[in-house]
Parts: C-alpha cells; sequence; structure tokens
C-alpha cells in the first residue's frame, strides 16, 4: 500500500528550494531538516539543535544536499537527541556534508546514530552511478546508539555488476572520534563503505560488523592517529535480509602505545549457509609503533563460532592473550620487534630482516605454532 508523504508542517525545515538557511533550532515531528530530490539546504548558524523528532536530518533522492557549515568555514556545533528513528539518514544518492567543530548525536534506544542506504533494488542498474553519502568534517565527534548499530551502510547492490553498483559511503575526518552502542560500533553491508580518520574510540560488543563485499578502514592513511577499540570484529550472515556472503574488506590500523584492540574475529548467523558464504579473507589487522592487541576469549556456539584473523601485520607490537584466549591468525608478518604474552596459531609468520620476539614465556613453551615459519636475515 503506498504511502503519502509527510507534509511540510511535519518539518522543522523541509528544504523546498536551493537556498541558505540561519535558524537554530529544528523540532519537527517527522525529520528536522528534510531534503528531497535536486535541493540543496545551506545551514550556516553557529549552535543547530534538533530533538524530539522521528530523524534528525533526512536528505533522499538524487542531488538531495544538507550541508552544515562550510569547508572553509566551520560551524560550532550540531546537537541531535531524543529521535525515535535515525540521527542522520542519506538515502537513494542523497548527500549530508557536515562541518562543525563539535558533532554530538545520542540516538537513544533502537536508533541508528547515522544512516546511509543507497538503492531499494538490485534492478535499479539506472542509479549505478548514483554515490549516497554522509560526511562529517569535526574536531570532535560523539555518536551513541542503543541495541542497534550506531554508524551503518547498506544497499542492494551486492548482486549487480561489479562495474555498475552505486556506493553508499560513511566518511568521517575529525580530531578526535567516539563511537559506542551496547549493540555495534560499525556496520556494513552489500558494498557500503565506512572510512574513519581520527584519534577513535569504539566500545561496542562488536564494534565491527561487515558482510557483503563492503569496505571498513579506520586510520589507514594517517598513521599519527590512535585507536581504541573495545569489542570484537565480525563477520555476520542474515538469512532473512540478505543471503550474501560475509566477506568483507576491513582494514584497521592501531598506531602507537596508546592504541589497542581488546576482542577477537568471529562469525555468526541466523540460519547456517553453505561453507563458501561464511568464509572470511580480507580482514587486516596492523600494530603499530607499541599497539597491543588483547586477545579475548570467544564463547562458541550454535550461531557464532571464532574465525581467524586473515592477515596480522606487527611494525613493533604486543599480543597479549588472555585466560582461556586463542590468537588464531592466517598470515603474520613481523616487522622489528615483536612483544607476546601467550601463544599464536597461524598458518603462516614471516619475520622480516631485522626482526625480533621478545617473550615472557618459558623458552621450551610452544611460542608460536605455524605451518611455514619464514625468518629474514638478523632477525629473532
Amino acid at each position: 500500500m503506498a504511502v503519502a508523504p509527510a507534509m511540510a508542517a511535519d518539518y522543522g525545515v523541509d528544504v523546498t528550494e536551493t537556498k541558505t538557511y540561519t535558524e537554530t533550532s529544528f523540532d519537527g515531528t517527522v525529520a528536522g531538516i528534510y531534503s528531497g530530490t535536486g535541493k540543496t539546504g545551506t545551514f550556516t548558524a553557529e549552535d543547530i539543535v534538533i530533538k524530539d523528532t522521528e530523524r534528525g536530518i533526512y536528505a533522499v533522492g538524487t542531488d538531495s544536499k544538507v550541508i552544515i557549515g562550510s569547508e572553509s568555514e566551520f560551524t560550532d556545533s550540531l546537537t541531535i537527541s531524543n529521535v525515535s528513528n535515525r540521527g542522520i539518514r542519506a538515502e537513494k544518492g542523497a548527500e549530508v556534508d557536515i562541518y562543525t567543530d563539535d558533532v554530538s548525536i545520542s540516538a537513544g534506544d533502537d536508533v541508528y546514530a547515522l544512516h546511509v542506504r543507497g538503492t531499494t533494488s538490485t534492478n535499479q542498474k539506472d542509479e549505478s552511478d548514483i554515490v549516497t553519502l554522509i560526511s562529517i568534517n569535526a574536531e570532535d565527534v560523539n555518536l551513541t546508539s542503543k541495541n542497534v548499530a550506531a554508524v551503518i551502510v547498506n544497499n542492494a547492490s551486492i548482486k549487480q555488476d561489479k562495474n555498475n553498483s552505486p556506493t553508499s559511503k560513511i566518511s568521517i575526518v575529525a580530531d578526535n572520534i567516539n563511537i559506542s552502542s551496547d549493540s555495534i560500533a560499525l556496520s556494513t553491508m552489500s558494498e557500503g563503505i565506512i572510512e574513519l580518520t581520527g584519534n577513535t574510540v569504539l566500545n561496542a560488543p562488536d564494534v565491527i560488523s561487515a558482510r557483503g563485499e563492503s569496505t571498513i578502514n579506520i586510520n589507514t592513511t594517517d598513521a599519527t592517529k590512535t585507536l581504541k577499540m573495545d569489542g570484537n570484529i565480525n563477520f555476520s550472515y542474515n538469512n532473512a535480509t540478505s543471503k550474501s556472503g560475509i566477506d568483507a574488506n576491513v582494514n584497521v590500523a592501531l598506531n602507537g602505545t596508546e592504541s589497542y584492540w581488546s576482542g577477537n574475529t568471529t562469525v555468526n548467523w541466523d540460519v547456517k549457509p553453505e561453507n563458501e558464504k561464511l568464509i572470511v579473507s580480507n580482514a587486516t589487522v596492523s600494530l603499530n609503533e607499541g599497539a597491543t592487541w588483547n586477545v579475548a576469549k570467544i564463547e562458541e556456539t550454535d550461531t557464532l563460532r571464532q574465525n581467524a584473523l586473515n592477515n596480522l601485520i606487527v611494525n613493533k607490537g604486543t599480543i597479549s592473550v588472555g585466560t582461556g584466549a586463542k590468537a588464531w591468525v592466517e598470515n603474520m608478518q613481523v616487522n622489528g620487534n615483536l612483544t607476546l604474552n601467550g601463544s599464536v596459531t597461524a598458518d603462516s609468520v614471516v619475520f622480516a630482516n631485522n626482526s625480533s620476539l621478545t617473550t615472557t614465556l618459558l623458552k621450551d613453551t610452544a611460542i608460536i605454532t605455524a605451518n611455514t615459519v619464514e625468518v629474514g636475515e638478523n632477525s629473532i
């Protein structure tokens, strides 16, 4: 049954024409700020507050844009709270660009803080060149949700020709990024992309949940940024909503002694599919300049198991294995020194030239168990 569109009175601002707005507070029932196809609203107030609405910002349709501040002149703050549906949602070719010193979204129960969705059908190849985007440039970004993912990107593109798939993306570049949920911090599906650059704190049972050839990159382009992750990296199969395989491109860089990951890698499913849909091959974590992986114990069930981390790159880092935990890696490369507190099981280990191993275990204890070990000159 078709649903009639909401009337303009249901929006704090309905962007019906391309223009600049100077309002500070937006209290519409359906959305604080709404922009439809082909319309651009630019908002320049120093402090923008959106509350008590379904969606904070909602942009939908090709060439629909909401812009907060500008690249040359950041506003002071954007605060979104007490929303019942989404904090910010961009859909079907829309774009939301935010240039603000401080971004704070407290999404509450069952509400995504950020949500990008591209196409709604695998048959929409005429939208193949559309980019659906939320882009945040800020000093401080704080995003919280409960019961659901804080940040989620998805579209129904996985069955399309690879060269014709649309792009759905969330990009956050900030001095400090804090994202928390009692469910998932970052979720990507169906070729969606999330990229974070900044001193980042992620806190959730699953800091990452990915599937469907999606991509998550964290601090892969800036080695000066730290990352603190409390939670697992998960690859999730859902028969009811996708049926696609769980493989995804996950690239996480932990830089410096303040950076750590306390967690492990897992795979889960609601209905167990054929084995090829549960293969993960593109997850990479790097420990750089003193970063630490605190390996957590995984309690396996009928619908969840631990999975090997595909690639672990240690550029002077530490692995500490918790009680009852298993450090399981397919390919590990050690450049410089690896400090190991516990044991690692790997398919292959490469010690580059001039690398070394420091351990607290006795010399006759199995430190690294691997099918193949390659040792460079002046190593170990």
